[in-house]
C-alpha cells in the first residue's frame, strides 16, 4: 500500500513539474520576426572579415565600406579569439538601408 501511495505521489508530482515547465515555456504572446520582413527594410551586400588585435564595431564598419561603399551597417557580428596571442577574428554582414 506504501508503495501505491509514493507511485501516486510521484505521478502527480510529475504531472504538476510538466503543467508548470508549460507554462512558462508557452508563452503565446511572443512574435518572432520573419526573416523577409528584416530584408525587406535592408539590402545586404556581403559578409566581412577584419583580422585584428584590437577590435571595434567603427573599425568592423570601416573595413565593410572599404569593400562595400554603399554599406550603412553591419550585422550578426560574431568576435573569435585566436589561440596564439590576443589576436581576433570580427565577422559581420555589411548592409544598406
Amino acid at each position: 500500500m506504501k508503495s501505491c501511495k509514493k507511485f501516486g505521489l510521484a505521478a502527480i508530482a510529475l504531472v504538476l513539474g510538466a503543467l508548470l515547465c508549460m507554462s512558462v515555456t508557452g508563452c503565446t504572446s511572443a512574435k518572432l520576426v520573419n526573416s523577409t520582413e528584416v530584408s525587406a527594410k535592408a539590402d545586404v551586400l556581403g559578409t566581412v572579415v577584419l583580422k585584428t588585435n584590437k577590435y571595434s564595431y567603427t573599425e568592423l564598419l570601416k573595413e565593410a565600406q572599404k569593400l562595400y561603399p554603399n554599406a550603412d551597417d553591419v550585422v550578426h557580428i560574431q568576435i573569435d579569439q585566436q589561440s596564439i596571442g590576443k589576436k581576433y577574428v570580427v565577422y559581420g554582414i555589411a548592409v544598406s538601408y
